[in-house]
């Protein structure tokens, strides 16, 4: 005669001492013990079978979900025991989510003589993603194991696979693992519907138990949650799964086809491509730092076909130097900016254009002149330019009684800022011969290194007669 059947408890245990919640199993099926964080995030599950047989495979699973902190660790220390013993876990080790979703499937088979068996599944719960909150919980769930095996057929198990969150974008690389497994060694064929309408028409499982679903085939998935089922059937009983696949906007794609290097004054083109793969009409910004140059919308294209930005002229170009200029993407969701860098040289030198005060020295008295000359210096980058004199005169100095040399020309003081150079010069010829003459060569040079020149010629007369 075989073993009655046992009545299964389910024992959810938490630290907030509120009193152990109960579960029946109904033969054949599994139980699920479940508990979620006073927060309401994080959730830990531990599923099994209320009976299972000697000889023949089973599994237990343990899941963690937690949507508000979808990629990071929410619990450690976690452990999976058998009658006490760890069968998986064990030790300080993390549950890491990966897009929400944390499972562990330990694959069973008993043998021997038959004794019931209760699994648990402890762990430390970190409560909103840090913290430890909760120091410790468990969850806990007996198993029957009867040496009989079934006396009628056995339906098959499923697992359609944890929920998942993707990026539309994704879908064609995406695909379910779906897997499946019979007792009796029958064999199984699968299908995964949306509801109730089929997706993915009816297919044998593989040898290992695979039934997947290939994202890939179906028609472009809405934004949203989907909900997707798989059913397996080994030719006399139908067991179904469900699992959500929930489809996020995808982040528009941008760069930019500007930059290089533009002689200053000169008008500089920005352009850029941009990609969406939703179709979204996308709002664009042209930044340098936080100053927008240009602003607008553009419309595109679904499936993530690239679109030209409306070309942004800067008439005049930009300052002297190097710049720094992002395009900026947003779908209203998800923002997106690509920088290219924009250098703006000088190659033009100075004007120079310089005229004295006086060009010739009257009357030739021998006395010393001053002499201003305004150099009407200017840059095309409307910044400052340095000037330099070199003043030379075609006399022969005069020494006094004493030998000394007597100075006869000489620079009083450059003023950079208003351009203007004060020079002293003598009234007189020395010695025979023509006209004395000085000569005031000037340079002027910006801040790029462009310099141009200048002379000026101021005549001394050999004596009193009208020059």
């Amino acid at each position: 005669m075989k073993r009655a059947i046992c009545i299964i408890s389910v024992f959810l245990m938490i630290f907030s001492f509120t009193m152990p919640a109960f579960a029946e199993c109904t033969p054949g099926t599994s139980w699920t013990a479940a508990w979620t964080d006073s927060f309401g995030q994080t959730t830990y599950t531990l599923e099994a079978p209320c009976k299972v047989y000697i000889g023949i495979p089973f599994n237990i699973t343990a899941r963690v979900t937690d949507n508000s902190y979808p990629n990071s660790d929410v619990g450690f220390a976690w452990a999976i025991k058998d009658n006490g013993s760890i069968i998986a876990g064990g030790g300080f080790n993390w549950i890491t989510l990966a897009n929400g979703q944390w499972q562990r499937v330990v694959d069973l088979t008993y043998t021997g003589t038959p004794i019931d068996h209760l699994f648990e599944f402890k762990f430390t719960d970190m409560g909103e993603g840090g913290g430890a909150h909760w120091w410790g919980s468990k969850l806990i769930g007996a198993v029957t194991v009867d040496p009989f095996p079934p006396s009628a057929d056995t339906p098959p198990t499923v697992e359609a696979g944890p929920s998942i969150f993707i990026a539309s974008q994704n879908q064609n690389v995406t695909v379910i693992q779906g897997v499946a497994s019979d007792a009796d060694g029958d064999s199984l064929s699968y299908r995964w519907l949306e509801g109730a309408t089929e997706v993915q028409p009816s297919r044998p499982v593989g040898v290992s138990g695979a039934a997947p679903m290939d994202l890939a085939a179906l028609p472009q998935l809405s934004i949203g949650a989907h909900t997707f089922t798989l059913e397996v059937t080994d030719g006399t009983a139908k067991v179904t799964d469900t699992m959500v696949v929930s489809v996020e906007n995808s982040a528009p794609v941008v760069a930019t086809s500007a930059g290089g290097t533009f002689n200053l004054g000169e008008n500089i083109r920005l352009n850029g491509n941009v990609a969406d793969y939703d179709g979204d009409v996308l709002s664009y910004r042209w930044l340098e730092g936080t100053t927008v140059l240009a602003a607008g919308e553009i419309a595109t294209l679904t499936g993530g076909a690239p679109v030209p930005v409306t070309e942004y002229v800067i008439s005049g170009g930009l300052p002297l130097g190097t710049h720094t200029l992002a395009l900026e993407v947003g779908d209203g969701i998800h923002t997106a900016t690509s920088n290219t860098i924009i250098s703006v040289i000088d190659t033009v030198a100075p004007t120079l254009a310089p005229v004295a005060s006086t060009n010739i020295l009257w009357p030739p008295n021998g006395t010393m002149t001053e002499v201003t000359i305004t150099a009407n210096a200017r840059d095309n980058s409307g910044g400052p330019v340095s000037l330099n004199v070199l003043l030379t005169s075609n006399q022969p100095q005069q020494t006094d009684q004493d030998g000394r040399l007597i100075p006869d020309c000489s620079v009083v003081s450059i003023d950079q800022a208003a351009g203007l150079i004060v020079l002293q010069l003598r009234n007189a010829r020395s010695g025979k011969g023509g006209d004395g003459v000085y000569s005031i060569a000037l340079t002027a040079a910006d801040a790029s290194g462009n310099s141009s020149s200048a002379d000026v010629l101021i005549k001394a007369p050999h004596d009193m007669r009208h020059p």
